[in-house]
Formats: C-alpha cells, sequence, structure tokens
C-alpha cells in the first residue's frame, strides 16, 4: 500500500508528519478497495447520485483511526467525473485517506513518482461523534461564496439535480477545510486537481457500512526482502464484492423500500418461538386463544384471517393462463 511507501516532506509538512506517523500504528485499520469495487462505487455514485447526497450523513468511519485506498483514475471513470490526466502528463492512479478521529489527509500514488501528501486537509464533524480534531499549524481556509465548500467536497457530484440549499447549509457545518502555514497563497486554485475529496471519502465509508453485499479479505503482515533490506508490511483487508453481486445490489441499502402493490394475501399460519429441530406433536383443535400449542416444545401458531395489504393506489394485476 502507498502509505508504506510514504516519506515526510522537509520543508513545513505537518500534516506530512502526521500522515508518516501512523504508517506503523497498530490501532489504525486498513482497508485496500479492488478495481472492481471502485468501478462498481463509482457506477453506484455515478448513475444514482442521490444515493450519496441522501446518505452521507451515515458515512461514518467504522474505527476512530482508519486508513483507505482505492484506484482514483478507476473511480472516477465510472464516475463519469473530470481527472487529472486529462490536464496532467502525469495522473494520480491510487489515493489514499487516513481518517483520524475526524481529520482527514490524503495521499497520491502516482505511477513512477514517489507517494506525495497534499499540504491540506479536511475536519468533517458528524454526529453522533465529538468534533473533529483541529490540525496544529494550520489555518483554517474560509471561503466567499456558500457554494464554494460544497464545490471542494463533491466536486462533479454538486452538480447533481438532487442537490439542495439545505444540503449546501449542511455542508459548510459539516466539512471545513485546513492548510499547513507555511503556503503562502492559499488559494482554491491550486486545489483542482482534489476537488472532491471528501465525496471520495464518504462513498468509501458507505460502502464499508454494507456487509452483506462485499467480502473482506485479510492480508496478514509480511516481511519481504528488497534492495533497501527488510521492509514490513502491516496487515489490511482486502474489500471486494460478494460473488454474484452487483452495484444495484448496494444500491438497495441506501434506498427507502417502496410499499408493495395493492393485493389481498389469503389466510395462513403464523408460527411463535420456532423450534426447527422439534418432530412437532399439534393437537386436533386450538384452545380456548385460538392457538395450536405443540404438546413436544414451545412453538405455537395461530391462523391469520385474509386482509388486504400495500398501496392500493397502483393495484398489483394478476395474471393467468386461458386454455
Amino acid at each position: 500500500m502507498i502509505d508504506e511507501r510514504y516519506y515526510p516532506m522537509s520543508k513545513g509538512g505537518q500534516l506530512s508528519r502526521h500522515t508518516a506517523g501512523y504508517r506503523y500504528d497498530t490501532g489504525v485499520q486498513r482497508f485496500k478497495f479492488t478495481d472492481e469495487t471502485s468501478h462498481a462505487m463509482g457506477k453506484l455514485f455515478g448513475e444514482m447520485p442521490e444515493a450519496l447526497l441522501h446518505n452521507y450523513q451515515f458515512a461514518l468511519p467504522p474505527y476512530p483511526k482508519l486508513y483507505t485506498e482505492f484506484d482514483l483514475l478507476v473511480f472516477l471513470e465510472a464516475l463519469a467525473a473530470p481527472k487529472t490526466s486529462d490536464l496532467t502528463k502525469d495522473p494520480t492512479k491510487t489515493s489514499g485517506y487516513l481518517s483520524v478521529n475526524g481529520m482527514v489527509t490524503i495521499l497520491s500514488g502516482n505511477p513512477g513518482y514517489a507517494p506525495m501528501h497534499s499540504f491540506h486537509c479536511y475536519c468533517i464533524d458528524a454526529e453522533p461523534h465529538p468534533p473533529a480534531y483541529r490540525p496544529p499549524y494550520c489555518k483554517r481556509i474560509f471561503t466567499s461564496r456558500d457554494t464554494d465548500m460544497p464545490i471542494l467536497a463533491l466536486g462533479s457530484t454538486f452538480m447533481s439535480p438532487h442537490m439542495t440549499e439545505e444540503i449546501v447549509t449542511d455542508l459548510n457545518g459539516r466539512v471545513s477545510f485546513w492548510m499547513e502555514n507555511w503556503v503562502k497563497s492559499p488559494a482554491l486554485g491550486v486545489l483542482k486537481e482534489f476537488v472532491g475529496d471528501v465525496r471520495n471519502w464518504w462513498a468509501m465509508m458507505l460502502w464499508l457500512n454494507q456487509p452483506s453485499s462485499l467480502v473482506y479479505d485479510i492480508v496478514p503482515r509480511q516481511r519481504k526482502l528488497t534492495k533497501r533490506g527488510h521492509v514490513v508490511h502491516q496487515p489490511h483487508t482486502l474489500v471486494r464484492l460478494r460473488p454474484g453481486k452487483t452495484y444495484h445490489h448496494v444500491a438497495k441499502g441506501f434506498f427507502k423500500r417502496a410499499a408493495p402493490g395493492g393485493h389481498e394475501v389469503r389466510e395462513f399460519f403464523r408460527h411463535y418461538d420456532k423450534t426447527p429441530s422439534c418432530v412437532h406433536q399439534w393437537p386436533l383443535y386450538p384452545n380456548e386463544d385460538g392457538a395450536w400449542q405443540c404438546a413436544k416444545c414451545p412453538e405455537w401458531m395461530v391462523r391469520v384471517a385474509s386482509f388486504k395489504r400495500g398501496d392500493w393506489s397502483r393495484p398489483v394485476t394478476r395474471k393467468g393462463y386461458v386454455a
């Protein structure tokens, strides 16, 4: 992973040293998203940006110290979002995000280059967690327009028709942007290639909270012999889609299930205190409460009368066969 190949910058670099200091911290939980998972995330939030805009308040890290890494180019291509490769010759391919008590710093991995750390960070305040840690030796950058911070946080997702004034107001209070003191001209124009980092972070957190659609493969701690000697690789978790699952399966967790069409439910038996291991012995008639009680176990059942269910503004049409 790119954080293990990263060394802090000599100039200034408070955030740089902060990120490098957690490389071998045993309290940091580390996750790496496969290319398949990164592509599926981009497809989901590209085709359904409302899944992120209506659920980012639930994009909470599962651990107070967390490092996640994914292929940024694969994600952005599936998202159909602008890429730094459209503007530069050496684009960022892999991005790593370190979150420590609400403060998120970013690492960039370019092919053929040493990993680079950005000179800015984000602090994300999200209930029910306490306020995010404020980075030392950094100054908070305030923007002149209410839309600047949401654009910086969401990137191209800001252009979604599902954006509302409520979300703009919330993001200005939820996300703060900080830059190291040594930067002379903290103009937002220099951050064009970092736009959307908060969206990327939230996308990964929302996916980590969908365990039914994912498989977590543990990669154990390894020691490898290189030209520079022995190198220790910390254990991490590989995040991939569960076989047979697609991003449509994950999307179901972000949307409220619509009520079924109106239909009648026929009579049926409802069981309580189920005991699957029992070979039941049922009485011939129900008791005075209308229930059948098994003579060998606690399980009992009642007969439920037929009833109507669902949304009758769009009734279900039952189709049969005509001889």
